[in-house]
């Protein structure tokens, strides 16, 4: 959020627990994001950078 990057997880289970964060499934390679709440009445992107900053 505000241009600041996400933490990295190893797995579901540590980013269920986190306030805000990602992981990506090895099994499925799908990317799962978690953020603080956003409100809807403004838009809000997220920006997935492959080989971008690490954790």
């Amino acid at each position: 959020m505000d241009h600041v990057p996400l933490t990295r997880f190893d797995d579901a289970e540590a980013l269920a627990s986190a306030e805000s964060g990602w992981y990506v499934d090895a099994a499925t390679g799908a990317v799962e994001i978690k953020t603080a709440s956003v409100s809807t009445d403004r838009g809000s992107t997220v920006e997935l950078v492959r080989g971008g900053a690490g954790r």
